[in-house]
């Protein structure tokens, strides 16, 4: 390895470090009434349902929702369908597949690890069970 390398490196890192130091930054100074601004909209050629999460990863987007098909009342669980989407950057839908079993059918908020995207999927209804 040499010294040009080794010194690449060390800028490198200190530069992401000083980016994700000013993101801590900003993120602590979040308050209840802070005032966001919309920068971008990209409307979706597809039924989206009812949306409940999304993640970027890479160039794409991929969003959990829930399609409720018979609501739940008393205590019922009702029935519907979890799907997840994957969108490109214009908002057309690139691939979809569904998501749950049985009467979890409620997709959650969403994640990506870097390596897997997690979505815990319950039923829709309060003090109930779920899968991820």
């Amino acid at each position: 390895m040499t010294i040009r390398y080794l010194l690449f490196l060390i800028l490198l890192l200190s530069h992401s470090l000083t980016q994700a130091q000013t993101l801590i930054d900003k993120i602590k100074k979040l308050r209840y009434d802070t005032q966001w601004q919309q920068v971008a909209a990209i409307p979706l050629q597809f039924p989206t349902y009812h949306p409940q999460g999304m993640v970027k990863v890479g160039e794409f987007f991929y969003m959990s929702s829930v399609e409720v098909i018979r609501p739940p009342r008393n205590g019922e669980t009702g029935e519907g369908i979890g799907h997840l989407f994957k969108i490109d950057s214009t908002g057309n839908l690139l691939a979809q597949t569904t998501l749950g079993e049985g009467t979890m059918y409620h997709p959650s908020g969403i994640d990506y690890d870097g390596k897997h995207i997690w979505i815990p999927v319950a039923e829709y209804r309060p003090n109930s069970e779920a899968i991820i």
